[in-house]
């Protein structure tokens, strides 16, 4: 099977960027093997690589689950896979129609943390619900740029978290300027909105949603981390 899949993953690799194997050897701990000897049930016989580039697969193409192509594992078992991966400890109880997507990013425009919400929630709230994520997954978190968007209620929250608030005004009303940090977040959302699953609002879980920005940051960082430098 190993052998298969490595061919399969050069074959495919150029149009669709399944993962090469020094990309994969990055992740492949923290992907779950389900099974293990000495473990109740029977062993899962899915190729945990084809999975994951499965779900990269769509992601990137925005194709439909049903027309996976048939060189990934059964597309029932990745849809599964992914949704257990993207509801791993979130309520994915919620469904909506129209939805909004809130995220933190660093100073180099990778992302730390994500949220997607219904359409009706506030921009206060959405704010305050990333940046607790935020807080929750680096203890560096000190300083966070905003748009003018958030108001009083989020700017207060932060501070009381001891994370300073900055909002980040228009310079020339009616003109386009890159303005100082925020133009770091507008880049991380054009690295995502390469991938076409993300053009589109498909999802009626706002948390599988979640999964395929994830999917999408992930490719995007595997690719860097792997790229020979530019003589």
């Amino acid at each position: 099977m190993g052998s298969e899949s490595a061919e399969v993953a050069q074959t495919w690799r150029t149009t669709h960027g399944d993962m090469s194997d020094q990309e994969w050897e990055l992740i492949c701990d923290l992907v779950a093997p389900y099974w293990k000897p000495g473990s109740i049930g029977r062993p899962v016989k899915v190729d945990r690589r084809r999975v994951v580039d499965a779900i990269f697969y769509v992601t990137a193409t925005g194709c439909q689950w049903r027309a996976l192509p048939s060189t990934y594992p059964n597309w029932n078992t990745v849809h599964r896979y992914h949704l257990e991966w993207s509801r791993n400890g979130y309520d994915a109880g919620k469904k909506v129609h129209g939805r909004k997507t809130f995220g933190i990013v660093d100073t180099l425009g990778l992302l730390v943390a994500v949220v997607v919400v219904a359409a009706s929630v506030t921009d206060n709230i959405g704010g305050i619900t990333v940046a607790d994520r935020a807080r929750l997954r680096s203890s560096r978190f000190a300083k966070l740029w905003c748009d003018s968007g958030f108001k009083r209620t989020f700017i207060e929250h932060c501070r009381n978290h001891h994370v300073g608030v900055e909002v980040v005004k228009r310079i020339h009303p009616g003109q386009f300027k890159a303005l100082p940090k925020r133009w770091i977040v507008e880049r991380t959302w054009s690295w995502l909105m390469n991938s076409r699953r993300l053009q589109v609002d498909y999802e009626r879980d706002p948390i599988v949603t979640e999964g395929f920005i994830w999917a999408a940051h992930s490719r995007y960082l595997l690719r860097r981390l792997t790229q020979s430098p530019t003589p």
